[in-house]
């Protein structure tokens, strides 16, 4: 089952409404929980691709 899907059946606390922006937030809850990189890291990572490629050395996706 894909990750929206899994969001939209995961069980919510009673007093908690069923609304798209609700499943919406508990799934990127999870999906932060999940993550290899800081956000910090992440964008390290972003700022050092985009700098390779502007030096005409860009990045191969199996080394990222």
């Amino acid at each position: 089952m894909d990750r929206a899907s899994q969001a939209l059946v995961q069980p919510l606390p009673p007093e908690v409404p069923r609304t798209y922006a609700v499943l919406s937030e508990r799934g990127n809850d999870l999906a932060r929980s999940r993550q290899y990189l800081t956000p910090e890291e992440e964008k390290a990572l972003v700022k050092f691709v985009l700098l390779m490629s502007s030096l005409g050395h860009p990045v191969q996706i199996k080394f990222i």
